[in-house]
């Protein structure tokens, strides 16, 4: 009897090992080599890569790994990617968020023990590339401020001069944070002219659509205003701007600065992007376009508006207002605005 019980105490044991070891093994066929990595790739890593935007580092097996859980709870509570607009309304080809499918495989490998797999060939510490998104290759223009240097304000803008003394189409640019640790945001204009676009991490190069430019005229300079976060320590920042010249286009794009309130058209217009701003943390913005027959069509819905996170918000397709639209452009705080870059029809 004491032999009996002695065995089933030895056999209780090794099911109860057996258990441990079955809870700390993968129990999921989604692998950080073929599912996860490609995501952390093109939707994280201009911010969690190296240079690091943010604290958390993703650019490892090992740091994804140990961030498994955080990173599930991040995504399936739609904080990350950020992304302030609102579901639903428009569709936006900057918007970084995740599918379904994404969230649903990120969730599965961290509930699954968060797997390696299988790397190809046997290369050790299976890392993602983090290769910059959407490059086009040597710009036509590159420039880069005046003097690097310490950063001790807030922003600074910096006066770029192309030297062209012949009119010039933008059909491109791209905007490089020589300090990404620091840079929140940048904002690139003519010099006493239009907006060109703006720059927020995790932007990379803003092409506008085929056969649509933006005018650089004769002897013009450009303005590039950058906007810093706070450091612990001295930093220094010498960035760089990648101009792409264009042919001459079908459609010049323009911009148009709307105030709070009702603004009118009275020509019809093609919307390729909208880019509103507060001056508050947390209060709500949106613009909405009524059309002349009844038809509502919210442009953006920003529900919780954050300073130095303010993207432009670019159509997929673009969006044709017809001639005697409103647009309405509604806020809690009346000091509010809107660029719309558009082209005529």
């Amino acid at each position: 009897m004491r032999r009996f019980v002695w065995l089933n105490g030895v056999a209780g044991a090794l099911v109860l090992a057996a258990s441990a070891l079955r809870a700390h093994q993968p129990v999921t066929a989604v692998t950080w080599v073929d599912d996860i990595a490609p995501i952390v790739e093109s939707r994280c890593l201009p911010c969690h890569g190296s240079p690091a935007r943010a604290a958390l580092r993703l650019d490892s097996y090992a740091a994804a790994h140990d961030a498994a859980r955080r990173m599930k709870r991040e995504v399936l509570e739609r904080r990350m990617p950020p992304w302030p607009a609102a579901q639903g309304f428009a569709d936006y080809e900057n918007d970084p968020s995740l599918s379904a499918v994404e969230k649903e495989l990120i969730a599965a490998w961290a509930d699954g023990g968060a797997p390696m797999g299988a790397v190809p060939g046997g290369v050790s510490g299976a890392q993602p590339q983090g290769r910059r998104p959407g490059t086009m290759g040597r710009p036509d223009l590159l420039l880069r401020s005046p003097a690097a240097g310490i950063v001790r304000e807030a922003s600074r803008t910096i006066r770029l001069t192309t030297g062209r003394s012949n009119d010039g189409w933008i059909g491109a640019w791209e905007f490089r944070p020589g300090n990404p640790a620091i840079v929140e945001q940048a904002e690139l204009s003519i010099a006493g002219g239009d907006l060109i676009g703006v720059w927020v991490p995790p932007d990379g190069l803003t092409r506008f659509p085929p056969g649509v430019a933006q005018r650089l005229p004769a002897n013009a300079s450009l303005s590039l205003k950058i906007f810093y976060k706070k450091s612990g320590s001295p930093e220094t920042d010498d960035n760089r701007l990648a101009i792409y010249f264009a042919g001459t286009p079908r459609k010049v794009l323009r911009h148009r600065r709307l105030q709070c309130g009702t603004t009118n058209l009275e020509d019809g217009i093609d919307v390729l992007a909208i880019r509103p701003e507060i001056h508050r943390s947390g209060q709500s913005i949106e613009a909405v376009a009524r059309e002349s027959d009844g038809k509502v069509r919210v442009l953006v819905s920003v529900p919780q508006y954050q300073i130095r996170f303010e993207p432009a918000y670019r159509f997929r397709v673009p969006v044709l207002l017809h001639p005697e639209t409103e647009i309405a452009l509604n806020s809690p705080e009346r000091d509010c605005a809107a660029d719309l870059a558009y082209v005529e029809r």
